[in-house]
């Protein structure tokens, strides 16, 4: 049964659910549509859950997960630290999914579908932390990145920490909060794993 779950190094108190788990495969074959998110526990999940094990966060906020894919860093975040979490995801396909994870880890989490691009300040005033793990990925994306950055200072968020591999539009982004929030940026390796990338952390 352990071959159906990823093994996160941090947090082995997480199931994070494999392809080959029978509860994925029942929603796979009963899929309309292919998704091609969440199919696995991405290395910057692992690193940004390393890193708040690390530097754990504060309990009962409110949190707002971006392109949440399947859930694991939701899951994480309320079970661990108490927290009222919104797993948000462009893909609709990925809500089956991320309720399976909910369930596999007896927490919950809302689920919302729609692009992080259209938040705004407004919505983001109900959240105290925005966090995400590989969004970064795209040449466009500090830009759209930087913009919903200035929603979240306009709207009050007291914190938001990205994980991302080491992308090169992720480093224009940083270096971009560096100078405008004076923004932390953290290299981080997972012990007992061979997951790397960075951290970039404005608060």
């Amino acid at each position: 049964m352990a071959d159906h779950y990823f093994n996160i190094p941090s947090a082995p108190n997480i199931k994070a659910p494999r392809s080959t788990h029978p509860a994925v495969r029942r929603l796979k074959r009963a899929a309309t549509a292919r998704s091609a998110h969440g199919n696995k526990v991405w290395a910057s999940t692992q690193v940004l859950i390393d890193f708040i094990q690390s530097n754990p966060i504060a309990s009962n906020l409110r949190i707002l997960e971006l392109g949440a894919g399947w859930g694991v860093l939701s899951a994480y975040l309320a079970l661990t630290f108490n927290a009222k979490v919104v797993a948000l995801d462009i893909d609709p396909d990925v809500v089956p999914y991320s309720e399976l994870v909910a369930c596999l880890n007896k927490t919950q989490f809302d689920t919302v579908t729609m692009d992080f691009d259209q938040l705004t300040a407004a919505q983001l005033a109900n959240f105290d932390l925005v966090i995400a793990a590989d969004i970064c990925f795209w040449d466009h994306m500090p830009e759209v990145l930087s913009e919903l950055l200035l929603r979240c200072e306009e709207a009050g968020v007291s914190r938001v920490i990205l994980a991302d591999p080491g992308r090169p539009p992720f480093y224009e982004l940083a270096r971009w909060c560096q100078t405008e929030y004076d923004a932390a940026v953290y290299p981080w390796h997972v012990n007992q794993s061979a997951s790397r990338g960075y951290i970039l952390d404005i608060d």
